[in-house]
């Protein structure tokens, strides 16, 4: 199965908006959709080097595990899966942020879900992969969010949807960055 059985919440909330406009035409959405490959990268750069360990270690033969994108865990040419994932994973943070740099020069793409969800997908990355940028994304989450009148202003503008994808949960997009800007601010600072 390619999504688990449950709703994933970053899915439910990103895919529609990544899937309203055509890939190239609308750069927040574009920089979300780099950044949201980026985090799959991150993830994928983590399942390939646990699968490195499982089968080093006998847990699982080669032939049991299965690799969605036919991924071998032996290094090839120097490098393994894992790294050339991190190597993608950094290479879609880049091209999101030179996304994000764009559309933060049009004062109404800096007020779209998509400018908000894209910075905190690169967060995201940063924190998946180790990152010590993260912070400065956060900042940058908050600076979106003044600029869109701040959090009570976003909650009482920013409606929830019947989400098409991720079981069909009701979602604001907004909100959600709102929590999960929250939720890293507060246990992510000393």
């Amino acid at each position: 199965m390619a999504l688990p059985p449950t709703p994933n919440p970053i899915l439910a909330v990103t895919l529609p908006i990544v899937l309203d406009k055509p890939p190239g035409t609308h750069a927040p959405t574009e920089a979300l959709r780099l950044a949201l490959l980026g985090v799959g990268a991150v993830h994928m750069a983590y399942l390939t080097s646990r699968r490195r360990v499982c089968v080093g270690v006998g847990a699982v033969g080669p032939s049991d595990v299965v690799s969605p994108m036919n991924l071998n865990p032996d290094v090839v040419g120097g490098e393994s899966d894992a790294a050339r994932m991190m190597g993608l994973s950094s290479m879609l943070r880049l091209g999101a942020t030179k996304c994000l740099a764009v559309a933060c020069r049009n004062p109404e793409e800096t007020r779209s879900d998509a400018a908000l969800g894209a910075t905190m997908a690169v967060t995201l990355i940063d924190i998946f992969s180790g990152g010590h940028q993260w912070m400065r994304n956060i900042n940058l989450a908050k600076t979106l969010i003044a600029l869109r009148g701040g959090p009570s202003s976003i909650l009482n503008t920013s409606l929830p949807k019947q989400a098409r994808f991720g079981g069909g949960v009701t979602v604001s997009p907004a909100r959600f960055w709102l929590e999960m800007l929250a939720v890293y601010e507060t246990f992510g600072t000393n």
